[in-house]
């Protein structure tokens, strides 16, 4: 609470200035050194070798800079997150104290009878509810606590990241990170999407990477950056594949890696409704596009659970909320398409398929979708719209789609 975290732009500043250096230090390189084997008047097998030699030094000053800018940027990041933290903290103490609460270095809060009145004291000794108010600010410190410590960590897995060789040298010897990311959830959501793909390909995940898959969506569900890095990382088959893993893991699982794995689940349809939010994104066009490919598709044919990637989407958003009304209407308008184009397309075959169905399966996702877009009256209000249904009706459809209300009401 007390650390100056100033240092952190002072510190950016001076990763500035070398990332300056390093290219003032390049050019001086690339015209007085580089060039004597570049500039045709050294031939031969030495000649050769220094052209190679060179370019790779070049290179690697390239991406010296690229590394330095980068970790200036994250610390800027990091200052930016973690003043913002400490001010709610420092307010939400000064709260607690304000309602009578005294604080302890480990965030508890007790009532602090020595400030208070006799006559406040004694309705506070004589108080049922006492307890309940206590813990409800000791909560709330906590929480804030809990989003310090993990932005401390977001910060130290994308400083981390930036500073490792983006290769091996044909030399032998590591070199600077070329690729160096300054968006700290940027660098959280591809670190999510590896631990996603390891559950799509190896079926399970040690203890220490479900808790950081736990970590990286609470830090993050309001990260627009983060979401859609992880959902465009993964895809959307790569996606819809997760979340079937999840929910197959969930219902194998029992106790405390059960309520995990529900966890990581809802992290995900959060982060489905923060990267679906802004419908002139060019994300939003790509992954609406790329869902329209697999909708109809079985995901996974080895899977226990072979669903088409509509349901598997559905299902997921079915975990969460907060989805944008765009995307409900245009995913609506998709489904009924899907169904047009492929009439029956829900009633897959028996044996394994879904002759028995799991519980957790929107095995009819426009209805499913009909169920989320109720939750919200101005959604559902324009997913099922008469006023624009009579417009539209005037006019000729455009080719395999039809309105919700027109395509849902009885013949």
């Amino acid at each position: 609470m007390t650390t100056d975290l100033g240092l952190l732009t002072k510190a950016a500043e001076k990763w500035d200035k070398a990332a300056k250096d390093f290219e003032t230090v390049q050019r001086a390189y690339d015209g007085q050194v580089r060039n004597i084997a570049t500039d045709g008047s050294w031939t031969g097998m030495a000649s050769m070798s220094a052209y190679t030699a060179g370019k790779v030094t070049y290179e690697q000053y390239t991406a010296a800079a690229t590394e330095a800018r980068a970790v200036a940027s994250l610390l800027r990041d990091a200052h930016a997150q973690f003043t913002e933290l400490r001010g709610k903290l420092k307010n939400e103490v000064a709260q607690a104290v304000d309602a009578g609460m005294k604080v302890s270095d480990d965030g508890t809060a007790r009532f602090d009878f020595e400030k208070a009145t006799e006559a406040l004291a004694d309705a506070a000794r004589h108080d049922p509810d006492l307890h309940t108010t206590e813990s409800h600010w000791t909560q709330s410190i906590g929480s804030l606590v809990q989003a310090f410590d993990d932005a401390d960590q977001g910060v130290k897995l994308a400083l981390t990241a930036a500073v490792k060789s983006s290769g091996i040298l044909g030399t032998g010897v590591n070199g600077f990170n070329a690729k160096a990311e300054g968006d700290i959830e940027k660098v959280e959501g591809r670190r999510e999407a590896q631990l996603a793909a390891k559950l799509n390909t190896t079926g399970h995940l040690t203890a220490g990477e479900i808790t950081e898959m736990k970590r990286l969506f609470r830090d993050n569900e309001e990260s627009k950056e983060f979401s859609q890095t992880l959902l465009d990382s993964l895809g959307p088959k790569g996606t819809l594949l997760f979340t079937n893993h999840l929910n197959e893991s969930m219902e194998e699982a029992v106790g405390a890696t059960r309520s995990d794995f529900d966890s990581i689940g809802k992290g995900l349809a959060t982060s489905l409704a923060t990267a679906t939010r802004s419908p002139d994104s060019p994300f939003y066009g790509k992954w609406r596009e790329g869902l329209r490919k697999v909708g109809t598709e079985v995901v996974d044919s080895r899977q226990k659970v072979q669903v088409r990637g509509y349901q598997s989407l559905v299902t997921l958003m079915a975990r969460g909320d907060g989805y944008s009304t765009k995307f409900i209407t245009d995913l609506g308008d998709d489904l009924i398409a899907a169904e047009k184009h492929h009439p029956g397309v829900w009633d897959m075959p028996g044996g394994k398929n879904l002759a028995h169905p799991p519980h957790w399966l929107a095995t009819d996702p426009l209805d499913s979708l009909l169920g989320i877009a109720a939750r919200d009256p101005k959604t559902a209000e324009r997913f099922l719209d008469p006023k624009q249904m009579r417009q539209e009706a005037e006019q000729s459809y455009s080719a395999g789609r039809n309105k919700a209300l027109t395509y849902l009401r009885p013949n």
